[in-house]
């Protein structure tokens, strides 16, 4: 009688044992997937950064072109340290419509720059479009 009472009290270890290895596996492989997750999330939030950081230096290209009154019209290309861009200027003084396209990466943005007053201080709303 004793020894199958020894055989059950070794057949609950090991369940036991059994259980809290798959508890920790699991903690573990969720805390592994978790910090995956979050460093994916992080190069695509850097990568976002960076191409807004295009898109701003572009749109202060074609602002101090529009400031100097030194554009053409058509599109023009700029190629910015991490991304390239493409804007266009139109509309008449004082009114202007910057139409901004940023690629950087993986990311495309595209920005409209409306300005309603040139001189003495440049006025500029700015939205991104789709």
């Amino acid at each position: 009688m004793r020894t199958t009472s020894n055989h059950n009290k070794g057949f609950a270890m090991i369940y036991a044992l059994l259980i809290l290895a798959s508890i920790m596996t699991s903690v573990a492989l969720t805390s592994s997937l978790m910090g995956l997750y979050s460093s994916y999330r992080l190069k695509g939030y850097s990568q976002g950064a960076q191409a807004r950081m295009v898109a701003t230096a572009c749109g202060e290209s074609a602002l101090m072109a529009v400031r100097n009154n030194v554009y053409t019209l058509g599109t023009t290309s700029l190629s910015i340290s991490g991304g390239n861009c493409t804007y266009g200027i139109s509309g008449s003084a004082p009114i202007k419509i910057i139409n901004l396209t940023v690629s950087s990466t993986n990311f495309y943005k595209r920005i409209t720059i409306t300005t309603s007053q040139v001189v003495p201080v440049l006025k500029t709303v700015w939205v991104e479009t789709n």
